[in-house]
């Protein structure tokens, strides 16, 4: 009996995870970050990469919602948008960075 309890917590708990994941994501409007698949392109696409503005770690940040990563890993981020246009799907990581900053505008204020 302890066996099937365990084996079945085990299997319902990752799923509850992921789904607060999804929750929490559609709740905070950052439903485009669900839908990068990491292949790196707009990495490449971003002219401000050896300066330190990385767009696949502001998508990843944006994913398990850590804003402050996302505001960090964008200090030099100019808004360009070739990583959208480089994007097969069209995401862009550069809407991300507006959000998290107007969401810190509205807590300071």
């Amino acid at each position: 009996m302890l066996k099937l309890a365990l084996y079945t917590a085990s299997a319902i708990l990752p799923i509850v995870a992921v789904a607060v994941m999804v929750f929490n994501m559609i709740f905070k409007k950052c439903s485009q970050a669900m839908l990068c698949t990491e292949c790196q392109l707009c990495k490449m696409a971003c002219p401000l990469l050896s300066k330190g503005c990385n767009p696949v770690e502001i998508m990843l940040a944006a994913k398990i919602g850590l804003e402050a990563a996302v505001l960090e890993g964008s200090r030099y981020c100019v808004m360009c948008g070739k990583c959208q246009e480089k994007c097969p799907r069209g995401l862009a990581p550069h809407l991300e960075v507006a959000k998290c900053q107007e969401l810190r505008n509205q807590s300071a204020a």
